[in-house]
């Protein structure tokens, strides 16, 4: 302001410096990976027992689990029309919501076997998505038809509704717990709101048209989101600031879903038949096709299935059930 004092740049506000924690310093910076991460390059984080991710995706008629490569694929559950999916860790067990069926299936994982609850609710319900809160052990599920999120205690004692209203058409659902933060694709905007459901505000809502997707970095604290009919996929940080496009146009023609590991972006794709993974700083030149089929129409939910995508953070519910008498939520 005086044409003579030098202002510090903070270079942890711009997009692509460092992949998951960064410090400002005075005329630099330093990037740092959270915990089971190791730092590569001095920018960027690296899990070194990437090689065990899995991906698992649905399509109307079956949940199918693959390496991140897309070897290895095989059916693990049918359905009539998958539509979501959820992963908890620690307990092993998938969830997976069919829009058609009007329920949540679960079953154990690793071994194949059954051991899961099923959720449904009475009267008109349609369970277009769901996600896990991994440290609370509750289960979110977005309600296409009632406009609203209904959150399950995992063993199906208690069940309240945590977000009955701000909501006008729900495609997807995704959950921080580690900051108690639920995010929802919602139409024309992405509604960020406490995993309580208070505190509800939009944080996207210029140039989306049809939010149908929505994934968060836990560590970097980012929201990215895809639009199914404007073809991007772009992300925010938590506030809905530093807005940065990730991929649009002919190359992301009909993106569904999102799921997010180290810097990689995997969607689901309509109109490719099939799953897509992008760079999530390199943009178009490091897109891949990770699985094509044509009899896959549709494909809906994917997650990716690692331990580092759950990171661990003290319980708030997790003495005396938080003080209360049914459900704590985080």
């Amino acid at each position: 302001a005086d044409n003579r004092t030098c202002a510090d740049l903070d270079e942890c506000t711009v997009w692509g410096h460092c992949d998951q924690l960064c410090t400002n310093t005075d005329g630099s910076f330093i990037c740092a990976c959270a915990s089971g991460y190791t730092l590569m390059d001095k920018s960027r984080c690296v899990a070194p027992t990437a090689s065990n991710l899995e991906l698992i995706f649905a399509y109307d008629r079956a949940i199918v689990r693959m390496s991140s490569h897309g070897q290895d694929f095989r059916t693990i559950a049918n359905a009539t029309g998958a539509s979501g999916l959820a992963y908890h860790y620690g307990k092993n067990l998938l969830f997976w919501s069919d829009i058609k069926t009007r329920k949540v299936q679960s079953q154990v994982l690793m071994d194949g076997g059954y051991g899961g609850h099923d959720f449904t609710l009475p009267g008109t319900w349609a369970p277009v998505a769901i996600a896990i809160d991994w440290i609370g052990d509750k289960l979110y599920v977005a309600d296409l038809v009632g406009q609203k999120v209904d959150v399950f205690e995992l063993d199906g004692r208690w069940h309240a509704v945590v977000l009955g209203s701000n909501l006008t058409s729900p495609a997807d659902i995704a959950l921080d717990p580690t900051s108690g933060l639920m995010f929802v694709a919602d139409g024309s905007h992405v509604l960020r709101a406490h995993m309580d459901g208070t505190h509800a505000k939009s944080i996207v809502s210029e140039a989306a048209y049809k939010a149908s997707g929505v994934a968060v970095d836990v560590v970097a604290k980012r929201v990215f989101w895809c639009d199914s009919l404007l073809d991007y996929i772009e992300s925010v940080n938590y506030e809905g600031e530093y807005r940065v496009m990730i991929l649009r146009g002919q190359q992301v023609p009909s993106p569904s879903r999102l799921a997010l590991f180290e810097n990689r972006v995997f969607w689901t794709d309509a109109t490719k038949q099939g799953i897509m993974s992008v760079d999530k700083f390199e943009g178009s030149s490091s897109i891949q096709s990770i699985f094509k089929a044509k009899d896959i129409r549709e494909p809906k939910a994917i997650i990716t299935v690692h331990q580092l995508t759950q990171p661990k953070v003290s319980n708030p519910c997790g003495t005396n059930n938080g003080g209360c008498s049914q459900m704590c939520v985080v």
